[in-house]
């Protein structure tokens, strides 16, 4: 089976875009729009974090696509962090559907897969070392053995 093809930066926005909207009961019109109603900010935030925090988007390049300063995304996702810590269930439930929507799309790549691609590799780099070092410990402990019995034979020898 062949691999997708990695989605484009403008892919995974119109998808966050999209899931962001049909979750909220939105518009990507009212999302990317100018309206202060939390109706509208907490998804348009939610996307910040999102692409700043899983997908480790500058912060520079998600205000570009938002028509926002880099300034605002990063105040919009410390909200976020803000409510996710105070256990705000409607942003955590918001978060994770979202979340989920981004990780359905084969070509799109989280940070969370990155890091658990480098975790198993470094499991794997671990249990190698430890087999080496137990192999290492083993011809270690032989030559050990070697030598108190040189100094042994040669101690009978001296006698």
């Amino acid at each position: 089976m062949t691999q997708p093809a990695p989605a484009t930066q403008r892919e995974v926005f119109d998808t966050l875009l999209e899931a962001a909207a049909a979750e909220c009961n939105v518009t990507t019109a009212e999302l990317l729009g100018d309206r202060r109603v939390r109706r509208f900010t907490e998804p348009r935030m939610i996307m910040y974090y999102l692409l700043t925090v899983d997908l480790g988007w500058f912060l520079a390049d998600v205000g570009k696509l938002f028509g926002r300063n880099h300034s605002t995304i990063a105040n919009g996702r410390r909200t976020i962090v803000d409510r996710i810590r105070n256990r705000d269930a409607e942003t955590i439930y918001t978060v994770a559907a979202l979340r989920k929507a981004l990780n359905d799309n084969e070509g799109i790549t989280t940070r969370y897969e990155e890091l658990a691609d480098l975790a198993t590799s470094t499991i794997r780099l671990a249990a190698a070392m430890r087999e080496t070092l137990t192999a290492a410990g083993a011809v270690v402990d032989r030559m050990e053995a070697v030598a108190l019995d040189a100094q042994r034979a040669s101690e009978g020898w001296q006698r």
